[in-house]
């Protein structure tokens, strides 16, 4: 929810204003509550927590149960972030969405805690272990990082062809044991 500037920027409305508008329109249908998650997703990631929060509360009450629970976490993080109390994710889906936040911030030993956390609830999310394998290699431990990248191809082998396109994977490609899994065409064994 942003009005325009004279000089054509988008600017957020007042926080009342949001929260209002939001809680005026009532649970949306899928269409608003996918406009919704995208307006808040350009706030959270220009570190506007506070604005991001009441559009993601809204778009969580959306029929979308993918963009819900999408929302709800991201929802949890911008409380966390605008509170000074500590986070507590319940989920393994907010689990992992903390832990992105952490990957993003390049804080990758907390953002492991989490993906770790949500792995013990739900081992077989494949994207998990995908960006699990990715903060373990962007910190250097390539063994860790290839055993997580392995298990994310076993459970979904979709994630090699993602890895393979992947800007975030390109330098981890330098490493044969990451190649091997990934190219494994190559004549290597994954």
């Amino acid at each position: 929810m942003t009005q325009k500037s004279g000089k054509g920027a988008p600017q957020p409305l007042p926080r009342e204003s949001r929260s209002t508008a939001a809680e005026a329109a009532g649970a949306p249908d899928a269409a608003r509550q996918t406009e919704l998650f995208e307006q808040a997703v350009l706030f959270f990631g220009r570190g506007d927590f506070a604005g991001a929060w009441p559009l993601f509360e809204q778009a969580a009450k959306g029929p979308l149960a993918h963009v819900a629970a999408a929302a709800r976490s991201r929802a949890r993080i911008c409380e966390w972030k605008c509170s000074e109390k500590p986070a507590d994710p319940q989920s393994a889906e907010e689990h992992y969405h903390f832990g992105l936040a952490f990957l993003n911030q390049r804080r990758h030993l907390e953002a492991e805690q989490h993906f770790q956390r949500a792995l013990e609830m739900a081992p077989e999310s494949d994207h998990v272990w995908y960006v699990l394998a990715l903060s373990q290699g962007w910190r250097g431990d390539i063994e860790s990082s290839a055993a997580s990248l392995r298990r994310a191809v076993e459970l979904n082998p979709g994630n090699r062809i993602q890895a393979r396109k992947d800007p975030d994977y390109q330098d981890l490609l330098r490493y044969p044991a990451i190649a091997e899994i990934l190219y494994p065409e190559r004549g290597r064994k994954v």
